[in-house]
């Protein structure tokens, strides 16, 4: 597949500190160097951070940046309203005449956090001759069901329409996984109309013992650290599928303090988050929040080198960067053994000593009758809220809740946090190593296999509106069994 043009326009909801835009800044250097790119058009519902498009720039030289906002194609659930698709249709109508021929890198579509705005960019696209690369993160059918609430509230009735949209087989449009798992299901939607594309990781130069030493500090500074205690890192915001609760089990029967970020990436996190600040202060709880992104912050990677070690304790994750960032600080890593990350990574080369399965629930430390209760009530509003198609894959979710923490709702891991009393402190914690094959995850290689796939991609494919739904249907199969469904992520608050 070939193209006109010069141009890249890169499309997301909002240009917001995350795992999206950092995948966004460090693919974009060699991206456009190896694609022979002369300019770059950001494309979003809110307007970029300058000191952002400016850090850009010095990465990309010769490069031409512009800028175009619609706050039509931001989140819904930040409009306080319906988008207007009239209105989000002229605007990429315009972007697309402007650019004829452009390449448009559209993120995380199938988040359905605007489905309007994807619907009205492929209509846009459809007539002028651009292609559009769907590069999927996450998926609103993955966990993510309260997405479809907010479709029908914009006006589609049938999920049928959401995956002829989020997997559109069209001409000119193409898709993109970030791990195996995710590639072998979009490959459904036509031959050569899909890649596995890893997110890039370009390890750069360690942290010096100084850069160490002025984290650690800022570190110890925090209020509520024991600097007596080993210090942990959980390198995520306040989020439900982070799972932050385990996080903060786990330090306790280490021995140690939890840091994290105090932040919610969007509204609907927010009860999540207030929920969880009250019982960690309520508590006592080893775990402390802090502000990543205030002023004076060290940088992210030398806060990883100045921890004892990372702790990982995620539900969900698309691809896994943290997993990364503690491999190049040789840190211990506690992470759960995600099934389709964790292999991707190994593939590769890298090894995780300290990876678990699940978290068991410590004798005693839990009213498990209870518990079964609140979650048999809350998957009976879960389900009712499911789009009817799904709903005949939902499998078995063994009478409520089970042994593992992963399991719980937010009250019940609140529970277990109260009451338990271990003796904390763990024994030595082995070390996470970077391998030699990851360099394979370099910036460099992930340019080679977007580039490479572009060129090879089939123009028409042999997709259709049916095998797109079908390709969705493949999604809800896998998404919605009973190992992959976890309480804490049916409603917004647990």
């Amino acid at each position: 597949m070939s193209f006109a043009g010069d141009t890249l326009v890169v499309t997301h909801y909002h240009w917001r500190a995350g795992g999206v835009r950092k995948v966004i800044e460090r693919a974009l250097p060699q991206v456009c160097s190896q694609g022979g790119i002369g300019r770059v058009v950001l494309v979003a519902g809110e307007a970029p951070p300058s000191a952002w498009v400016e850090f850009l720039c010095a990465r990309c030289p010769g490069v031409r940046w512009e800028t175009a906002v619609c706050e039509e194609i931001g989140y819904v659930s930040e409009l306080g309203r319906m988008p207007d698709r009239r209105v989000a249709r002229s605007f990429f109508e315009r972007v697309a005449a402007r650019f004829p021929g452009a390449l448009f890198w559209v993120h995380n579509p199938a988040l359905a956090r605007n489905v309007p705005m994807v619907e009205s960019l492929l209509e846009a696209l459809s007539s002028g001759g651009a292609t559009a690369l769907f590069h999927h993160h996450d998926f609103w059918c993955d966990n993510r069901w309260g997405r479809w609430g907010e479709a029908q509230a914009c006006g589609y009735g049938a999920e049928e329409e959401l995956g002829r949209i989020f997997f559109s087989a069209a001409p000119g449009v193409l898709h993109a996984g970030i791990n195996r798992a995710d590639a072998r299901l979009l490959g459904g939607v036509g031959k050569g109309k899909s890649a596995w594309l890893p997110n890039p990781f370009d390890p750069g130069k360690p942290a010096s013992r100084q850069e160490k030493e002025k984290a650690r500090q800022w570190l110890d500074a925090l209020p509520g650290i024991k600097k007596t205690k080993p210090l942990w890192l959980l390198p995520c915001r306040l989020l439900r599928r982070k799972n932050v609760a385990e996080a903060i089990l786990r330090a306790s029967q280490g021995g140690a303090v939890l840091v994290t970020s105090g932040e919610a990436s969007s509204s609907d996190e927010k009860p999540y988050a207030k929920a969880l600040l009250r019982e960690v202060e309520a508590g006592g709880l080893p775990a402390v929040f802090a502000d990543f992104g205030a002023a004076g912050t060290p940088p992210f990677e030398h806060l990883v080198a100045a921890a004892d070690a990372v702790v990982l304790t995620s539900l969900l994750e698309g691809f896994g960067l943290a997993y990364l960032d503690a491999a190049f600080a040789e840190k211990p890593l506690i992470c759960r053994r995600l099934k389709n990350v964790v292999p991707d990574l190994e593939s590769f080369g890298f090894r995780f000593p300290e990876a678990y399965e699940e978290t068991e629930i410590p004798s005693g430390c839990l009213d498990l009758g209870e518990e079964k209760r609140r979650v048999g009530e809350l998957r009976e509003r879960w389900e009712k809220g499911l789009p009817d198609r799904a709903r005949s894959f939902l499998g078995g979710f063994s009478d409520g809740c089970g042994a593992v923490f992963s399991k719980l709702t937010l009250r019940g891991q609140c529970e277990v946090l109260r009451n338990f009393r271990g003796a904390g402190g763990g024994g030595v914690l082995q070390e996470t190593r970077w391998p030699g094959g990851g360099e394979e995850l370099s910036s460099e290689k992930y340019a080679e296999r977007f580039w490479e796939f572009l060129a090879g991609a089939e123009e028409g494919g042999s997709g259709s509106e049916e095998t797109a739904r079908g390709v969705q249907e493949s999604f809800f199969k896998e998404r919605l069994s009973s190992e992959a469904l976890y309480p804490l992520l049916f409603a917004n608050e647990t």
